[in-house]
């Protein structure tokens, strides 16, 4: 395999038990740091299964790299101290190294080796994480293809989840509107708020009353608030729907390797009280 650009030569991976050695022989290399942010610019853009390889060696370098520390030695006071470089620990700070570590992990169950993922998260903290499934699911065609080969005859009604699915809300002409909007990166609605990936913009959104929508309309955006608000199935599966009296509009646009925590929604952060959407 080609080697990842400005970083080595030659890479020999010895894999004994859970230990994995990754020896290097560098060639105009780059630091550590320089070579985590290098991984996640490709991850980030990444078109292919190549881009995902270097991303996996830069951040095996960098994270079993060892840094030079300085120490004197002056025993005889009569000489000025000499200089000695050992090898430290890895060469990124404490910060930047469990940073790394999450991302390597991710890109390790994202790839179907959660078991090798397991050492790493539990050293530097983790006790969970989410199921294979949701990091590891399969294609499309893959999903399918199980699906018809199962039956789901003598199985149990499972409890209903507490989100909702519903195919097809959006007619053609809805989801060709709101792509028109929001899917090219240098769309106005991102480049007028200064949005960013890494590092992350501040949060934005928008609040509606439905007093405001109700006498102004607010256009498609209010149309789109209306179906929600009487789609029969949302109606019955949460019934305070029709105490509804703000709404709030929000979008993101991230490349598939930049998640974000999993969590509840709540006003203001929980500041002041946690108080949860209807919806």
């Amino acid at each position: 395999a080609k080697p990842p650009t400005h970083v080595c030569t030659i890479i020999y991976e010895i894999d004994i038990g859970c230990l994995l050695v990754v020896i290097m022989t560098e060639k105009e290399a780059l630091t550590p740091l320089e070579a985590v942010q290098k991984a996640r610019k490709i991850w980030l853009n990444s078109t292919k299964q190549s881009d995902l390889d270097e991303v996996e060696r830069l951040y095996r370098w960098a994270l079993s790299s060892k840094k030079k520390i300085i120490e004197t030695d002056n025993d005889d006071d009569s000489e000025p101290p000499k200089k000695k470089a050992k090898q430290g620990h890895c060469g990124l700070d404490r910060s930047d190294y469990i940073n790394a570590s999450e991302k390597f992990a991710l890109l390790l169950c994202q790839s179907g080796r959660c078991k090798k993922a397991k050492k790493g998260l539990a050293s530097i903290g983790f006790t969970c994480r989410l199921a294979k499934r949701v990091l590891d699911y399969p294609e499309e065609s893959e999903e399918r293809g199980s699906h018809s080969s199962s039956t789901n005859a003598g199985q149990k009604k499972q409890k209903t989840p507490p989100c909702t699915i519903i195919d097809n809300f959006l007619t053609h002409a809805e989801l060709g509107r709101l792509k028109s909007v929001f899917h090219c990166t240098n769309a106005n609605y991102w480049t007028s708020h200064d949005y960013a990936v890494e590092p992350p913009s501040p949060y934005f959104s928008y609040v509606l009353s439905l007093e405001q929508i109700e006498t102004k309309g607010f256009g498609f955006i209010g149309k789109l608030i209306e179906k929600v608000l009487h789609c029969p199935l949302l109606v019955e599966k949460f019934p305070k729907l029709s105490n509804t009296r703000y709404v709030e509009m929000w979008a993101h646009n991230r490349p598939h390797a930049s998640g974000h925590q999993l969590h509840f929604d709540s006003d203001d952060e929980g500041r002041g009280g946690i108080r949860n959407p209807i919806i």
